[in-house]
């Protein structure tokens, strides 16, 4: 499945780095440490050049917007048997505000689903390549992360939901109703020297998007 053309993405950014997400709820382009390094997905390249979808199973629709004056991005999919909001932003510093926001970007891409009506089954495929797709990320299960390393990078994937692992790939199944919330964070970090990625919850990381932006404009 080839991720479409970069008009269809949504943009998300911390003052470091920048993250574009397509319609179908694929995160196609990542470079944690920042806007010109190497990419965790890259899947706007190539399709095996790394990705992170969350979307509904079948098929849906989609409506998108920001939430208002920030870059804290709103899917909604509605498909025959409900509707889902996928909310996702770039984490900003906690308590960053004016001028300080970007400074210390944490380096961490959470992604909120929420029920909105009826029940959603959705799925999440979660497949890293570093340096461009060049290197498959190891992945091994540490306390309640999944950590994928490679190269002189770190990702720390916490979820809320089951995943089974295949080699350099994650696979997970779950249902939405309304009034449910599961959240997502994905954490980096380089490798040697800095300690691990930063653990935040999301839906607390979209609060905070949402007032460092507004307090930034």
């Amino acid at each position: 499945m080839r991720c479409g053309r970069i008009a269809d993405h949504g943009f998300l950014a911390d003052g470091r780095s920048a993250v574009l997400v397509d319609r179908a709820g694929s995160v196609n382009w990542w470079c944690p440490a920042r806007f010109d390094a190497p990419s965790v997905f890259a899947r706007l390249l190539d399709d095996d050049a790394g990705h992170w979808v969350i979307c509904p199973e079948g098929r849906f629709s989609t409506e998108r917007a920001y939430l208002t004056d920030t870059l804290v991005l709103r899917t909604v999919f509605t498909t025959a048997t409900g509707s889902v909001a996928v909310i996702d932003a770039l984490a900003l510093e906690p308590g960053a505000r004016g001028h300080e926001v970007g400074l210390r970007s944490p380096g961490m891409l959470a992604r909120v689903v929420r029920g909105l009506s009826g029940e959603v089954p959705l799925r999440l495929h979660y497949r890293p390549r570093f340096e461009y797709g060049r290197m498959i990320a190891q992945l091994v299960r540490q306390d309640d992360a999944l950590v994928a390393s490679a190269a002189s990078a770190r990702l720390d994937l916490r979820a809320t939901i089951p995943l089974v692992c295949e080699v350099g790939e994650a696979f997970g199944s779950f249902t939405v109703r309304a009034g449910e919330t599961r959240g997502f964070t994905l954490g980096y970090a380089p490798a040697y020297g800095a300690g691990p990625p930063a653990v935040l919850d999301a839906e607390q990381v979209i609060d905070n998007a949402v007032a460092g932006c507004a307090a930034a404009g």
